[in-house]
């Protein structure tokens, strides 16, 4: 039996080294993350809370959360708007999307919301006029018909 060389014994330690090194090695490239805003997620959870109707106080809460860090958090304020006209909360509702269109002043669902709310306040100009801007605003035919099925109930009222 022949006994190996110093050289020959290096030189296989180091394969076997490298074959370690390259079996434990990632073999896929490093994928940077997708940042998420975490108040994005915030907003969808809360909205599923809400949605859920088994902890709506919750997700109501976690909307506030939201714009006590962010006050120009758009979908907060839009959602706590359609939240407070499903709870018969019209004037809080004006407030919230007078307060989008103002951050946001091409936010025509705003406007179709807006309309609502001026509606369940007694408030049938208003209502209209918001109705109104919301038609102007879109293209969807669908869309369009319905703001002016609202208009049309409105001017009969």
């Amino acid at each position: 039996m022949r006994s190996l060389s110093k050289a020959q014994l290096a030189a296989i330690t180091v394969t076997i080294l490298l074959c370690v090194l390259l079996y434990f090695a990632p073999n896929k490239p490093k994928i940077e993350p997708i940042e998420i805003n975490s108040l994005d997620v915030k907003v969808e959870q809360a909205i599923a809370l809400v949605h859920e109707g088994k902890e709506p106080m919750k997700g109501i809460m976690l909307l506030r959360e939201v714009l006590k860090e962010d006050s120009m958090n758009v979908m907060a304020h839009f959602h706590l708007g359609v939240f407070s006209i499903q709870s018969n909360q019209y004037e809080k509702a004006v407030g919230r999307f007078k307060r989008v269109l103002e951050i946001d002043a091409g936010n025509t669902d705003a406007y179709y919301y807006l309309g609502h709310a001026h509606a369940g306040l007694g408030q049938k100009e208003r209502a209209i006029e918001n109705f109104e801007k919301f038609k102007s605003s879109v293209s969807d035919e669908k869309r369009k018909a319905d703001a002016e099925k609202y208009i049309n109930e409105l001017k009969n009222i």
